[in-house]
């Protein structure tokens, strides 16, 4: 199922919810990661999506994912976990990459 059949299934607002369960075991080819999301954002514009209903979804995503590690933050502390705070190794060859061996 694609984020537009969803979103009009759904309201825009809660699209970016059901995008994230139906893809997070199966991310489509071309959308591994953020930095394809101009070119989803392009073809969903082009396929009538208006500017306020893509900033419901890029926001309300980001937002929910906040609020989640927020949720998660709060629950740890409670239970008196430590912060993980072990840095990944700085790659000088590949500053870009952010995965941790």
């Amino acid at each position: 199922m694609n984020i537009h059949v969803i979103s009009t299934k759904l309201v825009h607002r809660n699209a970016s919810e059901q995008w994230d369960e139906e893809t997070k075991n199966n991310t489509p080819k071309g959308l591994e990661d953020v930095s394809s999301y101009p070119t989803l954002f392009a073809e969903l514009l082009g396929a009538g999506w208006s500017i306020e209903d893509l900033t419901k979804l890029a926001g309300g995503n980001f937002l929910r994912v906040l609020q989640q590690v927020e949720k998660i933050r709060d629950e740890k502390r409670a239970a008196n976990v430590k912060p993980y705070e072990d840095h990944p190794n700085f790659r000088a060859e590949d500053p870009y990459n952010c995965t941790s061996s």
